[in-house]
């Protein structure tokens, strides 16, 4: 049974469609006509980003993160920014969040007019800022000193606060049966 013209241009035209979606995920990326400068960056730990992240200095994207290796106990970050990018000696590059959910990025700072430009290549001075899981650390830790001292703290006072209640009931008691200095006060 042989196809039809119509059914051949109708899988022709689906192929063309697939390959032209595949090929426009592909080359995303790339630029062609537009250089992108390299760069390098190290970090303690990089939580969080990937390969593909934004670069971005003052909020406007520049760039992107080419690769994270770990490299001598470090984490290193290769990424370029666009041509026109002016990196300083003082820029310094720092893994900031796009959002509260999570979204990563590489910011640069421009660094201070003086200083002198960096050539591409050259590896930009880092910041380690802190990241949700030291965050959490940091609260659990606290929290735990915190509420072992407050416990600590309700232990030692515990017969104190005992006998401050006894004699506040004493005092309540007397009050009720008419007995003691409360009395006079409190009749009309």
């Amino acid at each position: 049974m042989a196809m039809s013209t119509e059914k051949k241009v109708g899988i022709f035209f689906l192929l063309a469609i697939i390959a032209l979606g595949v090929m426009i995920e592909l080359v995303e990326d790339w630029q062609p006509f537009q250089t992108q400068l390299q760069y390098q960056t190290y970090f303690n730990a990089a939580v969080g980003i990937k390969v593909g992240d934004p670069v971005r200095m003052a909020g406007v994207e520049v760039g992107k993160i080419r690769t994270i290796v770990i490299d001598d106990s470090k984490v290193r970050i290769d990424f370029h920014v666009s041509e026109g990018t002016i990196l300083r000696e003082d820029s310094i590059a720092e893994i900031r969040q796009t959002n509260l959910l999570g979204g990563q990025f590489l910011g640069l700072t421009f660094g201070s007019p003086q200083a002198p430009e960096i050539a591409p290549g050259t590896t930009v001075k880092s910041s380690e800022g802190a990241n949700i899981d030291q965050l959490i650390t940091n609260l659990d830790r606290n929290q735990q000193r915190v509420l072992g001292a407050l416990g600590e703290m309700i232990e030692e006072s515990r017969d104190q606060f005992r006998d401050s209640l006894a004699q506040i009931e004493s005092i309540v008691r007397k009050i009720d049966q008419g007995d003691g200095s409360g009395e006079p006060a409190l009749d009309p």
